[in-house]
C-alpha cells in the first residue's frame, strides 16, 4: 500500500509539473503571438506626441490642456498605445501618474521620432503666409512690452493664419524648451552650457533709478540712496536680486518697502509714494514713462538679454523666420 501511495504521489507530482510546463508554454506562445501582432504602422505622430506630452506633464489633464483637446481624447489615445505596445505606460500614484519602466525607455526615442516627423514637414520654399502654427514665446513683462507688440504686428502682416501665445518665463527654461512647452524664451539669464539649447544676444540695457518726482527728490549721495525706501521686482523666491548682490560687493545694503512679481505692478503701486526702483533704463520709454529718473549711483555691468531655442528648431525655416522677427524688434527697440 505504501508503495502504491508513493507511486500515486509521484504520478500526481509529474502531472502537476507537466501542466505547469504546458501553461508556461502557452503563455509564451501567446506573448510571442501578441508581439507578432504589433504593427508599427499603427503608430502615428499624434499618438507619439500625446504619449510624450503625458510623459512630460505626468498628468492626463495637463497634457490635454497643452494639446488643446479634451481629456477623453488623451485617455483614448493612451488606451490605443497600451494595446499596441502591451504595456501600461503610466501607473496611477496618488493623485498623479508615473511612467512605467517601458515609458522611460521610450521617451527619448519618441522625441527623436517626433523631431524626424517635424523635419519631414518642413518645405524648402518657405513662405510665412503658409504658416498655421501657434508659436509660444516665454518672456517677462519688460521683454513683452518692449518687443512683443512689434513681433505680433509682423506675424499678423506676414502670417495671418498663425497664432501667438505669450507666457511668463518660469524657472525651468531648459526643461520647457526640451518639452516643447515653448518655442522661444527671451531672458536676461545666462543659461548654463547645454548641447541642445542655443541662444543669441538680442540687446543690452543699463540700470536706472526711477521715482515719483511729486513725492520725493533724488538722493544726493550713496548713503541717501541706501537709506531711501526701495521697491524691486522679483520673479523668484530669492532674497537677493542682481542689484542687491552688486550693492553688497560695495559694502551697502538697501531696505525694501515693496516687492512685486512684475514691472507693470511696480509702476502702478509706486505712483504717489516716495519709493525708488532701480530698473532697466528702457522701461522709462513705456512702463515707467510717468516717473522721473536719475543715474544708477553705483557701478553696475550692462544687462544682457538673449533669446533661447532648442537645437531641433535651429534649421527650421519657420523658427528661423520667428527668430528674425524678434531680432528685428530688438534692433528697433
Amino acid at each position: 500500500m505504501s508503495g502504491e501511495r508513493r507511486a500515486g504521489g509521484m504520478t500526481a507530482a509529474l502531472v502537476f509539473a507537466l501542466c505547469a510546463i504546458a501553461l508556461v508554454s502557452i503563455n509564451c506562445i501567446c506573448f510571442i503571438n501578441n508581439m507578432k501582432e504589433f504593427d508599427y504602422l499603427n503608430l502615428d505622430g499624434r499618438l507619439l506626441l500625446m504619449f510624450k506630452t503625458v510623459y512630460d506633464e505626468q498628468s492626463v489633464t495637463a497634457a490635454a490642456a497643452r494639446l488643446g483637446v479634451n481629456q477623453s481624447t488623451v485617455s483614448h489615445g493612451l488606451a490605443r498605445l497600451r494595446d499596441l505596445l502591451g504595456d501600461p505606460l503610466f501607473i496611477k500614484s496618488g493623485r498623479n501618474i508615473i511612467p512605467s519602466q517601458r515609458a522611460d525607455q521610450l521617451a527619448g526615442r519618441v522625441d527623436k521620432l517626433l523631431d524626424g516627423l517635424k523635419e519631414l514637414g518642413e518645405v524648402e520654399d518657405f513662405s510665412p503666409s503658409d504658416v498655421t502654427d501657434r508659436f509660444v514665446i516665454s518672456a517677462h513683462d519688460y521683454q513683452r512690452e518692449l518687443l512683443m507688440p512689434k513681433v505680433f504686428r509682423k506675424i499678423r502682416e506676414q502670417a495671418p493664419n498663425a497664432g501667438l501665445k505669450i507666457i511668463n518665463t518660469a524657472g525651468r527654461i531648459i526643461e520647457d524648451l526640451r518639452a516643447r512647452r515653448t518655442d522661444l524664451v527671451i531672458s536676461p539669464l545666462s543659461l548654463r552650457d547645454s548641447e541642445d539649447i542655443m541662444g543669441q544676444l538680442l540687446f543690452t540695457d543699463a540700470f536706472t533709478c526711477f521715482y515719483d518726482a511729486e513725492m520725493v527728490s533724488p538722493p544726493q549721495t550713496m548713503e541717501d540712496y541706501v537709506k531711501a525706501q526701495h521697491a524691486r521686482v522679483s520673479f523668484t523666491n530669492e532674497n537677493r536680486s542682481l542689484v542687491d548682490e552688486l550693492l553688497i560687493k560695495t559694502g551697502y545694503q538697501r531696505n525694501f518697502t515693496l516687492e512685486v512679481p512684475g514691472f507693470i505692478a511696480l509702476s502702478t503701486l509706486m505712483r504717489g509714494t516716495p519709493l525708488i526702483a532701480t530698473l532697466p533704463s528702457r522701461l522709462g520709454h513705456f512702463i515707467m514713462s510717468d516717473f522721473a529718473s536719475f543715474p544708477c549711483p553705483f557701478p553696475a555691468p550692462a544687462l544682457t538679454f538673449h533669446h533661447y531655442w532648442h537645437k531641433r528648431d535651429n534649421a527650421s525655416p519657420k523658427h528661423q523666420w520667428l527668430r528674425s522677427l524678434v531680432r528685428e524688434a530688438a534692433e528697433s527697440a
